[in-house]
């Protein structure tokens, strides 16, 4: 019996009860409905559909026959190592100018201070920065050309970013330069590399002042 008293408890209303419920409703009790059920089919319609991934997660790279041991990535329709993903964008250089058309000058560099919100640098701004200091790596006497190496010694920042760029705008190779490679290391990649001028932050400075080729001297 108490089964039965619980399945008519939840018995759905009858149409003839649902009319007569919504006819009672004041006129903005039937807006606030419509509104609700508008914002609900059209977060439905438009709601974030999951990517499909380009290939198989489980089995993303394939062996190269007779490399010793080399894989290569499945996606691709030949297996020719790939050189470029678009054609106007071969380089680096060209990468970042195809970055600053798509987005029409969004956001390309953030940049934050603990417990603070991101701040940006939109594409504009950046080439701009980049272009001034690889001028003025010209004018210190660096040439545009590949031959030219330029140590970045710097922690993780958008200034490395644009420095990185401004070699890349005007043909010079960048050099990372990492403290957590020690003096040694540092003094054998400079003394390799033809280095001029590097570009070194602040917070560096004592770093690179112990572990430049002249301190081993």
């Amino acid at each position: 019996m108490q089964a039965q008293e619980i399945l008519r408890s939840l018995r759905l209303p009858e149409f003839d009860d649902l009319s007569q419920f919504f006819r009672n409703l004041p006129a903005t009790a039937l807006v606030g409905i419509g509104a609700f059920a508008a914002v609900v089919a059209y977060w439905f319609a438009s709601r974030p559909k999951a990517v499909k991934p380009p290939c198989d997660l489980r089995m993303q790279s394939e062996e190269v026959e007779g490399l010793d041991g080399a894989r290569r990535s499945v996606i691709g329709d030949s297996p020719q190592l790939l050189t470029h993903y678009y054609d106007d964008a071969r380089t680096m250089y060209e990468v970042f100018r195809r970055g600053f058309s798509i987005s029409e000058n969004g956001p390309c560099l953030g940049f934050r201070k603990p417990k603070q919100p991101y701040q940006w640098l939109s594409y504009k701004e950046v080439a701009e920065r980049a272009e001034a200091l690889g001028s003025g790596l010209l004018q210190q006497g660096c040439k545009p050309c590949t031959e030219q190496f330029i140590g970045v010694f710097a922690q993780n920042r958008p200034e490395w970013i644009i420095s990185e760029l401004a070699c890349y705008t005007y043909s010079m190779v960048v050099v990372p330069l990492y403290d957590t490679l020690g003096p040694g290391a540092i003094r054998y990649i400079v003394n390799t590399g033809t280095h001029q001028n590097p570009i070194i932050s602040e917070s560096s400075h004592a770093t690179w002042e112990g572990s430049s080729p002249s301190a081993s001297q």
